[in-house]
């Protein structure tokens, strides 16, 4: 994509960010239901991933959000990329108050306690949102662990 239009998009983009990390409903939730009494709210079984309309649609949101903090290589704030770095390790595609919004709202859901609950969800359910939720989770690890932001999650 060509920087100048993704320059122009970065705030969208972070508003679109913004606004799925904060709405829980309307959600699709695809658990499999064992019981009658096993009817848990989406945060209950997916507390880091229950926004947005979906559970894949979360963790993509994520992404998103991640990557325009940084990890995206063509950002017009980048410095060097650190060495190693697999998406380039660019700066963020958004302005400091913003950054700071998205950082939060990421960093409220990825937590080591949330995460935790996510990981014994896809043990338990190994074919579950699998490739396409997957793929889309290692990309956000990935991102992550490629930034250039001081906490980008």
């Amino acid at each position: 994509m060509d920087n100048d239009l993704r320059v122009q998009a970065a705030p969208d983009y972070a508003a679109v960010v913004l606004g799925n990390l904060s709405e829980p409903y309307p959600h699709s939730a695809h658990h499999t239901q064992m019981s009658a009494e096993d009817q848990p709210t989406p945060e209950q079984i997916h507390p880091a991933f229950y926004t947005s309309f979906d559970w894949h649609s979360c963790v993509h949101m994520h992404w998103l959000g991640a990557s325009l903090l940084g990890g995206t290589p063509g950002s017009p704030l980048a410095g060097a990329a650190p060495a190693g770095a697999s998406d380039g390790g660019a700066a963020a595609w958004v302005d400091g108050p913003t950054a700071v919004k998205v950082r939060e709202a990421i960093g409220a859901n990825l937590t080591a306690a949330k995460l935790a609950v996510e990981r014994d969800y896809l043990l338990a359910n190994p074919s579950w949102e699998r490739p396409y939720g997957w793929a889309w989770l290692m990309r956000l690890a990935a991102t992550c662990s490629a930034s250039s932001d001081a906490q980008p999650a």
